[in-house]
């Protein structure tokens, strides 16, 4: 009588640990290329375009470069911010921020930029509108976003 209740204890046991794991354990599509990135949270750093920010401190023979800055030490080293402007204060224990700099053989100014999340990649996606000018120029974006736990790919585009 003893082994019988025993082994009905244990096959109840193991009824209710089996159900209980398998509600636990939820399955997860895994992620493709195809879909919609879903849009992150960010902040203005400046308006688009602005004049009153600019990357410095890099080499200056980079046609493109890209930044994460995600110190206080960084952003005052590679942002400049005109004397007459207030540098935006940044709140690096929760945000980074994205920058950059495009040296552009014509004119051009910033249409549209935004971040997104797609599986577990970040994009900082920069959207260029050529200008009306044969100058030289150098196009500077910023963003501020939330601290991510993975790598930033910047995606630079020009439209025409």
């Amino acid at each position: 009588m003893k082994n019988s209740n025993r082994t009905r204890k244990a096959k109840y046991l193991l009824v209710i640990c089996s159900l209980l794991m398998g509600a636990s354990c939820e399955e997860h599509a895994p992620c493709t290329s195809e879909g919609d990135h879903t849009t992150v949270e960010t902040q203005t750093f400046f308006d688009l375009n602005t004049p009153y920010a600019w990357v410095q401190n890099v080499d200056d023979n980079e046609t493109t470069l890209n930044l994460i800055i995600q110190n206080q030490q960084d952003y005052e080293k590679y942002v400049g911010i005109r004397e007459d402007t207030l540098r935006p204060v940044i709140d690096f224990e929760s945000n980074i921020l994205l920058a950059g700099r495009i040296i552009h053989p014509s004119c051009g100014f910033i249409e549209n930029q935004n971040v997104t999340k797609k599986c577990d990649d970040y994009y900082y996606t920069v959207i260029l509108a050529n200008g009306a000018c044969g100058a030289v120029v150098r196009i500077n974006y910023f963003v501020i976003t939330t601290k991510v736990s993975s790598e930033v790919k910047f995606d630079i585009q020009f439209e025409n």
